[in-house]
């Protein structure tokens, strides 16, 4: 008996061994190999770190045209392309990877030489669809918005699209949106310009609008439990004021009639006036606080950045970094031309679309979230282009915000 228990700890222990030598091999690797194609032979190469974590970086080269991708996922092989299908015309060249076990995880990528372009961030092409119907594990819908839509009020609601739970403002209060859609009424009545409503990262904040001037009744709703509470004001505030910004669940804003700054605590629901007349307000500019007059916040009105991935190169110019993703902005005209690069080959950027306020942009995961024209939606190289919501009011009325969880 004593000689069975002592063979099954020392299989135990084996089993365990073995098992801890095969985690630690996956822990990082290179590999390169060649795909031969009717239009060539395609190098491709794959590193994988689990420390950075659990993530794929390929690198696929032709003819000194160079296609990178980036995914996070478990180790499941090293020569994971095991096909490429290739495309080309006088214009342009274009692959798509079928990966070992899963497929299609990337829509087919093309290069004219310069940039690399999604072909659902390109106008459609027939040749290419008629390329694309011949693979068999391409599905046209993986990449296209065809979501169930439900309307609610004057917003249409795509329901099959949500990812994450969303929040948005209506014109009596907010809408929850995770695996339903749940109404938060405040007002009785339509309230269309709302300056002083405010996500953070757990609530949602907006003054009592029923008042007239000037305010001493804030709404706070909670995120997580849609629980609403009613912080009430020793002091009003006037509704000429201005939100500077948020940090986690604290709000600043600056009363610009009695010229007064507050900080408010929506977890703890307190106030505290942080600066005024008698002492100087507080700004917060490239990471660090410091103390300016009161007319300096008055006529310049500043907004507190506080992400620490947004960096700008030139007034023309800005982006971010997130995830290991660089998104780069930049101005043309009225708009911004978007580029996305992993930072291990930021040279090589994949055009995904024009924006015209990068300020609405959100990331979660890895996913981007903006506000365009008269829809909210988000983006993911895996998914393209997927709406949440749409409505005309959200191009008329540019004050409607929205958050994610």
């Amino acid at each position: 008996m004593h000689k069975k228990v002592v063979c099954l700890i020392i299989v135990i222990f084996l089993f365990v061994f073995i098992q801890f030598i095969i985690s630690c091999s996956h822990k990082k690797f290179e590999i390169n190999y060649d795909i031969d194609t009717e239009h060539g032979k395609y190098s491709i190469n794959i590193d994988y770190n689990k420390k950075i974590p659990n993530t794929y970086y390929i690198n696929i080269i032709h003819n000194d045209i160079m296609y990178s991708y980036q995914f996070e996922d478990e180790y499941f092989g090293e020569r994971i392309i095991y096909n490429l299908k290739t495309y080309k015309d006088e214009e342009k060249e274009c692959i798509l990877p079928l990966f070992k076990d899963k497929g299609v995880i990337f829509d087919l990528t093309c290069s004219d030489g310069n940039k690399e372009y999604y072909y659902h961030n390109m106008e459609k092409d027939g040749n290419i669809d008629a390329f694309l119907n011949n693979i068999g594990s391409y599905d046209f819908k993986q990449f296209n918005d065809d979501s169930e839509i439900e309307k609610h009020d004057m917003f249409n609601i795509y329901l099959d699209n949500i990812n994450n739970t969303f929040s948005f403002e209506s014109y009596r209060g907010i809408i929850n949106i995770d695996k339903k859609v749940n109404e938060i009424k405040i007002f009785d009545n339509d309230k269309y310009t709302k300056n002083l409503g405010v996500f953070t990262e757990n609530y949602y904040m907006i003054p009592n609008y029923d008042e007239n001037y000037e305010f001493k009744t804030i709404y706070i709703i909670n995120l997580n439990n849609s629980k609403k509470e009613i912080m009430k004001l020793e002091k009003p505030i006037s509704f000429t004021s201005y939100i500077q910004g948020f940090n986690n669940d604290m709000v600043y804003l600056f009363d610009l009639e009695n010229k007064i700054q507050y900080k408010i605590s929506l977890e703890d629901m307190v106030i505290d006036i942080i600066g005024n007349l008698t002492r100087d307000v507080m700004i917060y500019e490239d990471k660090e606080w410091s103390k300016v007059s009161t007319s300096q916040i008055i006529n310049e009105k500043p907004i507190f950045i506080f992400n620490d991935y947004r960096k700008k190169i030139d007034k023309n110019t800005y982006i971010d970094e997130v995830n290991n993703y660089i998104y780069t902005f930049n101005k043309n005209g009225d708009y911004y031309s978007i580029y996305k690069s992993n930072k291990y080959t930021p040279n090589i950027k994949n055009y995904l679309f024009d924006i015209e306020d990068i300020n609405s942009i959100k990331y979660k995961d890895d996913y981007m979230y903006f506000k365009k024209d008269n829809y909210v939606a988000y983006y993911s190289e895996k998914t393209g282009i997927k709406k949440i919501i749409q409505s005309d009011e959200l191009f008329f009325n540019q004050n409607i915000s929205y958050n994610i969880k």
